[in-house]
C-alpha cells in the first residue's frame, strides 16, 4: 500500500539544492490508497509518542523510530493493514549539521524509492528540530547481519545479483547528481535479497564540497568498492573456509 500524505499548513520546500526553515506543515493526513478518509495527526503529537519509545537507529544529532501514526492519531493498538514508517528526528544544534540534514527529504525526492525509501513528511517542530516521515524499509541492516544474508544469498544462488544491485545505486546517485557520502553497511538494509540504501544526512549535490565534520568515505565510488571488496571476501570465506 502506497502512503498519500496531505499537508495542512505551509509545506516545506522539497528542493535538495536549498533549505529554508521554518514555515513547515505542523500537520498530516494519513490515509490508505484509494481510501477518502484518513487519521489527521499533528507532527508534535509524533513527537512526543517517540520520547516513549526506543530508537531503532542512532547518528550525529539524530535518531530513527518505527511508527504508526494511523494507530497514535486514533489512539489505538496496531493493526495489520496499518502503514508503518520511519521517522527521523534530526537536532539542528550543529551549523554544519543545520545545513545538511534537512535536505534529506529533496534527495530521496529525486531519487524516487526502489533502492531508497520513499519520503512522505517533514516538518520543522523548532527552529533547532526537524522531523522527517518516509517509508519503513523491513528487513535486515547488513552491518548487523553480513554472514547470515551472504550465506542467503549464496545458497540463492543471488549473490551476483545483489552485487549488480549495489553497483546499480551507485550508478542511480550519479544519474540523479546525487553524492551519498556514508555508504557502508549500516546504511543498508536487505529487503527481499535486494539491499536499500539510507540515511541521505550527508548527501550533497555531485561534485560538491563534503561536509566538513562528515568522518565516513565521501567518495561513493570509493567506498562502493571497498564495500564490494568486503562482501567479496566474506562469500569467500564461507565457500571456501580452509582458505582462511
Amino acid at each position: 500500500m502506497t502512503p498519500t500524505p496531505i499537508f495542512a499548513g505551509s509545506p516545506m520546500p522539497d528542493t535538495a539544492a536549498s533549505f529554508t526553515p521554518p514555515r513547515a506543515a505542523r500537520t498530516v493526513v494519513f490515509r490508505h490508497e484509494g481510501s477518502s478518509t484518513g487519521a489527521t495527526i499533528d507532527l508534535e503529537v509524533i513527537a512526543a509518542r517517540l520520547s516513549s519509545l526506543a530508537a531503532h537507529g542512532a547518528g550525529l544529532g539524530s535518531r530513527v523510530w518505527r511508527i504508526v501514526p494511523m494507530a497514535m492519531a486514533e489512539n489505538r493498538t496496531e493493526r495489520a493493514d496499518d502503514i508503518i514508517y520511519a521517522c527521523k528526528w534530526v537536532n539542528l544544534d550543529d551549523p554544519v549539521r543545520a545545513l545538511h540534514l534537512p535536505r534529506e527529504f529533496g534527495w530521496l525526492n529525486r531519487l524516487g524509492g526502489g533502492y531508497f525509501p520513499v519520503p512522505v513528511a517533514q516538518a520543522m517542530l523548532r527552529p533547532d528540530a526537524y522531523l522527517l516521515v518516509a517509508e519503513w524499509i523491513e528487513g535486515r541492516n547488513l552491518a548487523l547481519h553480513a554472514p547470515a544474508i551472504v550465506a542467503e544469498l549464496i545458497a540463492a544462488g543471488t549473490f551476483k545479483r545483489f552485487c549488480g544491485d549495489l553497483i546499480r545505486i551507485l550508478d542511480r546517485l550519479q544519474e540523479a547528481g546525487v553524492a551519498h557520502s556514508d555508504i557502508w553497511e549500516p546504511n543498508i538494509m536487505v529487503r527481499d535479497q535486494r539491499p536499500v540504501l539510507l540515511d541521505f544526512g550527508w548527501a550533497r549535490t555531485l561534485g560538491g564540497a563534503p561536509a566538513r565534520d562528515n568522518l565516513h568515505q565521501p567518495d561513493d565510488r570509493l567506498a562502493m568498492t571497498q564495500l564490494l571488496l568486503r562482501l567479496g571476501a566474506l562469500r569467500r570465506m564461507l565457500t571456501h573456509p580452509q582458505a582462511t
